[in-house]
């Protein structure tokens, strides 16, 4: 159980005693989390429960310690959602089973997997199980890991390499709500989702997507990201500099959520959020800033931002 809460600062936290009251319990995860049909704890299994979140603009955090249940997420629940999730899964404590359409993996303490937040879902588990997660929009993570619904209930292996560390990354921010205080940042938790997405794309999940040559895709998105401050950055530039055709580029990428484009223009969008969240880079004006992205004309900078993001640009680093 978290101690010294007082100092867990922007942390949603409730405890439920023992003999908790199920139906309160499903409410908060409801509340923080996503809608579940929610039945039966054991008689005989101690049931108290903590539900902890804190929510860092688009991306939420999540500590999970509940009594054991059978959770239904179907097309009701989903559909009375507008919002559209992933979810990287370390598991802490306790073994269960997620099922997603002909999809099944049991999960056992020391996993890592990424769930698929808007597809049903079955969980199941005979024992009492903690969950530390890291919840992030669809969009960005599709951005940032294409082909994401290709690893989705697989089994990262945690037992040696970026696996090992990822995992005891994972574990040592959920240590942190046991202690007196947590990161509390939102360039952190984007630090450690990047650590997440990276680890995933070198992993053993990724090696047969369907891309026609993966080797020049991720080469082709390293470099997107690496020349993002560069203005002249578009199809063009990259596909000259890979010596391939604007159009072979464009089928490259043809199973993205993104265009070439889009993928750029996102990706822009969201170092400059990250940017301005960031006190250290609050001696760079908001124009310099959207210079220092890749933008060219920072009016048009203002308009992408919020039409994205649905904030100004002024309003994410005020909230500092």
């Amino acid at each position: 159980m978290p101690k010294h809460t007082e100092s867990l600062k922007g942390w949603n936290i409730r405890n439920f005693a023992e003999g908790g009251d199920l139906g309160k319990i499903t409410d908060e995860l409801f509340r923080i989390h996503s809608r579940w049909q929610v039945t039966g704890i054991a008689d005989d299994v101690p049931s108290h429960a903590l539900v902890a979140s804190k929510p860092l603009e688009d991306l939420l955090i999540t500590f999970i310690d509940i009594p054991p249940v059978d959770a239904l997420r179907d097309a009701g629940e989903i559909n009375s959602e507008t919002d559209d999730r992933y979810s990287f899964i370390l598991v802490l404590e306790g073994e269960h089973r997620f099922s997603q359409y002909d999809k099944e993996l049991v999960l056992k303490p020391g996993m890592v997997t990424v769930w698929n937040m808007s597809q049903p879902t079955r969980f199941q588990t005979s024992e009492r199980f903690k969950l530390f997660s890291l919840i992030v929009p669809g969009k960005q993570m599709r951005a940032l890991l294409p082909g994401v619904d290709n690893v989705c209930l697989q089994r990262l292996d945690t037992s040696y390499g970026e696996g090992f560390l990822l995992a005891s990354h994972m574990r040592a921010l959920a240590d942190t709500v046991n202690h007196k205080s947590w990161f509390g940042t939102r360039a952190i938790a984007e630090a450690s989702l990047q650590f997440a997405v990276a680890t995933i794309q070198s992993s053993h999940l990724m090696r047969d997507l369907p891309h026609s040559r993966p080797s020049l895709y991720h080469e082709i998105r390293e470099y997107i990201s690496e020349h993002l401050n560069d203005p002249l950055l578009n199809p063009q530039s990259i596909a000259d500099h890979f010596s391939i055709s604007v159009t072979y580029l464009h089928r490259i990428f043809q199973q993205d959520a993104f265009t070439v484009a889009g993928l750029i223009r996102f990706s822009r969008l969201q170092l400059s959020r990250n940017r301005l969240a960031d006190s250290a880079f609050n001696h760079l004006s908001i124009t310099e800033l959207c210079y220092e992205c890749g933008f060219s004309d920072s009016s048009h900078f203002s308009r992408l931002f919020q039409k994205e993001f649905g904030l100004r640009p002024s309003d994410v680093r005020r909230a500092q």
